[in-house]
């Protein structure tokens, strides 16, 4: 069953997670179990709803001629477009995961600067469209978004520009630092989701707390919050509230399990699937990833 048509923007990189036993990094020759992915989170949840047989495109960020062309043999059939194409080989990255969930990212030296107009198939109203908000090209999306979504001040609630193009659509990563400076810039879209991880929680009832105060900070309709073994919370209209714990648990570095929930959002949202059953939908999706991953 297909739904709204989905583009997702993100960057690209061969990824390498290396789990250690502390993150002080105490000592020589620390010994390391290593595990590599193709992705980042836009172009990983892209693959699992191509999977799926969902209209989606994937639009990486400055990507390399390598990158592109490693993707697309990756995923034969996904449509993918680079925004600002550039020389160079294959993009790498590596992070550090301690046992308690806690990383660490080595990343490769950010291309600065503008990025090029987005293409027309980012632009049409029933459109939904998910970026992912790195720190270091915040501002360089934040841009971009302005002419995605064309904001045009209106009536609306305070602090907030009400949008032809954007209310209803819009879905942000905000990762898993600066969600709240993050949230305030993006309250003028008024997204339709913005998702955070928030891997030091201490309980569910606190990723619930920081999933209400993300969705009214970012003037958002729901915002989701995953915190590792606590699971998810997801914050709705009304004050609305639905926690989900995980159903299993995994030994690895899990990888990719925040695009495997980012996936589940868009799919049932896609849909026009809501509240209860949205979290629901995003809860089966990261199971099943991380059943294929174990």
């Amino acid at each position: 069953m297909t739904g709204r048509p989905i583009v997702c923007v993100g960057t690209f990189a061969e990824i390498g997670c290396f789990r250690v036993a502390s993150l002080a990094l105490d000592g020589y020759g620390e010994r390391a179990r290593a595990t590599s992915m193709l992705g980042n989170d836009a172009f990983i949840a892209s693959q699992l709803l191509h999977a799926s047989g969902e209209p989606v495109q994937c639009l990486l960020i400055k990507p390399t001629r390598s990158d592109v062309r490693v993707a697309r043999d990756f995923v034969p059939g996904l449509r993918i477009q680079a925004l600002g194409q550039r020389s160079g080989t294959l993009t790498k990255s590596a992070v550090l995961q301690a046992p308690d969930g806690q990383r660490y990212w080595l990343l490769p030296p950010a291309s600065g600067g503008t990025l090029p107009p987005p293409p027309p198939s980012a632009l049409g109203k029933d459109v939904l469209l998910y970026v992912d908000m790195y720190d270091e090209l915040e501002t360089a999306l934040i841009a971009w978004l302005m002419r995605a979504l064309t904001p045009i001040p209106t009536a609306g609630r305070a602090g907030a520009l009400q949008t032809d193009h954007g209310i209803g659509r819009l879905v942000a990563n905000l990762s898993a630092s600066r969600q709240s400076e993050k949230a305030t810039r993006l309250a003028p879209f008024s997204p339709l989701l913005v998702q955070a991880s928030f891997p030091h929680a201490l309980s569910s009832a606190a990723l619930a707390e920081e999933a209400r105060r993300l969705r009214a900070m970012a003037c958002a309709t729901y915002a989701l919050v995953t915190g590792g073994a606590h699971g998810f919370s997801l914050a709705g209209p009304d004050d609305e509230e639905w926690t989900r714990h995980p159903t299993r648990t995994f030994g690895g570095a899990a990888l990719g399990a925040g695009a495997a929930v980012s996936a589940g959002l868009l799919y049932g949202l896609a849909q026009d699937v809501r509240g209860s059953e949205l979290a629901d939908m995003a809860g089966k999706w990261v199971a099943t990833y991380l059943q294929g991953e174990s």
